[in-house]
């Protein structure tokens, strides 16, 4: 077998053997350079220095822009009309920060990470605030806002084998207190417990604030191509008889609401297939809420 640093660490630093025997050997970068194979550089191009910025490699090791340059490599003027990604810093940082499947959201200056899967359960938040200008364990669920309230609805449950919830719980940010919600269901009616939904919180021109919840996987009836709707201020619960097109519900699409026309766009998912065959589909579907039309 063989046994070596990947691409030789790029000529960006030296191949070192660990401390005990069964330590594989490892890349120990320069100081400019960072990755498994030392071809990440801290600072690309150097921060195009000296004009745009410099490298700072005392501290959070990135470029600091002069004002008149933005951009992870100051190559972007101030103001820019082009798009970059940014990799903000968080303090403090804790291996629960880590996950998968969560959702977040934004209220005012602050976003709400909650949820999700992560590796370490003993050590695992389940809500984390994070200040922008400081830049019960599930996940598969969704998360939507009303006014200083996060509603959760469904989701995975890490216990036993793994249960698909039809929970509905809500987070009030000021007390930063959680509540459940048992909604009452119209007789001969049903709710359907889904993860890999979407779902939005929408006035209604009646005054009345819903919730639509669009699709997802059930544990017991398979891939759901019904909407659930929920009125926030009756507390009742509604599997809605749509019109339209005929649709095919799935798992782990996105969907995005235009208040405008007060219709869902949904897009994508994993979906069951002709010949019992399962794959992701670039589907697109718009769903118009007032009417209740595919």
């Amino acid at each position: 077998r063989i046994n070596s640093c990947p691409n030789n660490c790029s000529g960006h630093g030296k191949c070192t053997t660990g401390n005990s025997i069964a330590s594989r050997v490892y890349c120990e970068c320069d100081k400019y350079w960072k990755g498994e194979a030392c071809d990440i550089p801290y600072c690309k191009n150097n921060c195009g220095s000296p004009d745009h910025g410099y490298c700072d490699l005392t501290g959070e090791k990135l470029c600091v822009c002069n004002d008149s340059w933005q951009g992870p490599d100051c190559s972007l003027t101030v103001p820019s009309t082009e798009s970059y990604w940014v990799l903000p810093n968080v303090k403090p940082f804790s291996p629960s920060v880590g996950r998968a499947s969560h959702k977040a959201i934004v209220h005012g200056k602050f976003m709400w990470v909650i949820g999700g899967y992560t590796f370490n359960y003993s050590s695992f938040q389940m809500v984390l605030k994070l200040l922008f200008s400081f830049f019960v364990n599930c996940f598969f669920f969704f998360l939507i806002i009303a006014l200083d309230d996060i509603y959760m609805y469904g989701g995975k449950i890490e216990t036993g084998n793994g249960n698909v919830t039809d929970e509905l719980w809500v987070f009030n940010i000021p007390s930063q207190t959680w509540t459940t919600k048992i909604p009452s269901v119209q007789a001969h009616g049903q709710q359907y417990g889904v993860e890999g939904h979407s779902a939005h919180i929408i006035e209604m021109d009646n005054g009345d604030v819903i919730m639509v919840i669009i699709f997802g996987y059930s544990a017991i009836y398979g891939y759901i191509s019904n909407v659930q709707e929920y009125n926030i201020r009756s507390n009742t619960w509604l599997v809605l008889e749509t019109k339209g097109a005929i649709v095919q519900g799935g798992y782990g699409h996105s969907s995005v609401y235009d208040s405008m026309s007060k219709s869902v766009y949904v897009h994508g998912g994993y979906k069951a297939l002709p010949a019992s065959k399962y794959g992701l589909v670039d589907d697109l579907y718009k769903y118009e809420v007032r009417t209740r039309t595919w």
